[in-house]
C-alpha cells in the first residue's frame, strides 16, 4: 500500500476556500481506481493543512496523476496568496499496519 501525504500551509482567511476546492476535487477522485481512502485534515490554527491519500500501490497513484501528483496544486481555482508556502507531497510505502482487532 502507497500512502500520500500533501502538506498545505495557508493564509487563514482562505481556509474555507481551499476546503470548499478540496471538496470538489475529492469527488472527482471517488471513482479513482486503486484509492483506497482520502481524508482532508485540518490543523488547530487553520493554516496547516493535509491530504491523506491510501493507494493499492505507487503505480495506481501514479497512474491516476500522470506521473504529477502536485501538477494542480496552486493552479486553477487557488486565488493569488493563498499559500504561506509551496504545497509538498511526501510518498510513503506501507511497511506494516492495518485494522486493530477486537
Amino acid at each position: 500500500m502507497t500512502v500520500a501525504i500533501m502538506r498545505l500551509r495557508v493564509n487563514p482567511e482562505y481556509g474555507p476556500d481551499l476546503e470548499t476546492a478540496f471538496r470538489r476535487r475529492a469527488r472527482a477522485l471517488e471513482d479513482a481506481e486503486g484509492l483506497l481512502s482520502l481524508e482532508f485534515l485540518r490543523g488547530e490554527g487553520g493554516e496547516e493543512y493535509l491530504l491523506i491519500t491510501r493507494w493499492e500501490s505507487r503505480q495506481a497513484l501514479e497512474e491516476w496523476s500522470g506521473g504529477e501528483v502536485l501538477r494542480e496544486v496552486g493552479e486553477g481555482e487557488s486565488p493569488p496568496g493563498i499559500f504561506q508556502e509551496a504545497p509538498s507531497l511526501t510518498i510513503y510505502e506501507v511497511v506494516f499496519g492495518g485494522e486493530r482487532e477486537g
